[in-house]
């Protein structure tokens, strides 16, 4: 999100002054907007995506907005993705895995929760366990590197 809240930036600052004002906004200028972004070669079709959210926010908002935000909808309703130039792709195309094969695998993952499930948490109780003496064995090392950086120095002097 860093990447596209910097490029949220970045084109505000190429904006022409009928965007800073959203009741000067229409289809037109958003579909300018879009053709920009889509036309740049360092923006990737999810981060266009995700920048065309932005004028669907200002119309679902536009009545907590003191700016009024957008009245009307973009893109008459049109996801993002589709407007970025998504093509439409079915939700799951994978087929269904055959019963004789889910079955078996099913069968083992409940019995590997039932019958490992105490092992797994003990487990993590004595890692957790470790990770916090090994903290303490730090905090002490970096303790006496103080003391013998301090003896270090002595003996230069000396």
């Amino acid at each position: 999100m860093n990447r596209t809240h910097h490029h949220t930036i970045n084109s505000t600052r190429r904006l022409t002054p009928e965007a800073y004002d959203l009741h000067r906004v229409d289809q037109s200028f958003l579909d300018r907007y879009a053709r920009h972004l889509r036309e740049e070669r360092s923006c990737r079709p999810i981060i266009v995506a995700q920048l065309l959210e932005i004028p669907f926010d200002l119309h679902a908002l536009r009545d907590y907005l003191s700016s009024g935000g957008l009245a009307f909808q973009p893109w008459a309703g049109r996801a993002p993705a589709r407007v970025a130039g998504y093509r439409h792709v079915p939700e799951n195309r994978t087929p269904r895995i055959p019963e004789a094969i889910i079955s078996p695998l099913l069968a083992w993952a409940i019995r590997y929760v039932t019958e490992f499930s105490a092992d797994i948490f003990a487990a993590r109780v004595e890692m957790d366990c470790l990770e916090e003496h090994r903290a303490k064995l730090v905090e002490q090392d970096s303790i006496l590197d103080a003391d013998f950086s301090h003896l270090r120095q002595f003996r230069v002097i000396l």
